[in-house]
């Protein structure tokens, strides 16, 4: 009730850029389990819960897990109150970074094992890595030339751009 506009407005933004398309970033203290256990529990500055089986969340910009660490891990999926259900976590990222969650749609110019590249409208070739993302099928089908839309996490801080969502472009 004691809570500005602004300070409103400014909660709701961040929300935004928390989550689009369909896909997030979940943020909080680990406060059970560690990378060894096989859950670890993640309490949200709002206070839900979730229970991780660590098997379920690739260890990418964080290695080692332990309680009372701050982490972030980016998802696909809705989260719904302390459910994640139908949520698909994609990897984990360093807290202390600021995360955006971009759209890029254009036409890959390189697709091999682990990594492809898209030329979007503007010419900007962007670079990704494709591990554990959720995928349409025959999304990425040709080693260069499909059509494709990408809901990516990224930041200014770092060059990596992990795909949360690969599907054809409509």
């Amino acid at each position: 009730e004691s809570a500005s506009m602004a300070e409103i407005g400014e909660a709701l933004t961040e929300k935004k850029t928390e989550e689009s398309e369909g896909c997030g970033i979940l943020r909080g203290t680990v406060i059970d389990g560690s990378d060894y256990s096989e859950s670890i529990t993640i309490r949200t500055d709002n206070g839900n819960d979730y229970n991780i089986f660590t098997t379920s969340v690739p260890l990418e910009e964080i290695t080692t897990i332990k309680p009372g660490q701050k982490i972030a891990i980016a998802y696909s999926g809705t989260v719904e109150g302390e459910e994640l259900q139908g949520v698909q976590l994609v990897v984990t990222l360093n807290p202390q970074v600021q995360y955006e969650i971009k759209t890029a749609t254009g036409v890959t110019v390189s697709n091999a094992m682990s990594t492809f590249i898209v030329k979007d409208g503007e010419g900007e070739e962007i670079s990704f890595m494709k591990d554990n993302c959720e995928m349409e099928e025959g999304a990425l089908s040709k080693d260069s030339g499909d059509e494709v839309k990408v809901v990516y996490v990224t930041s200014a801080d770092t060059d990596i751009n992990y795909p949360l969502k690969i599907g054809k472009a409509q």
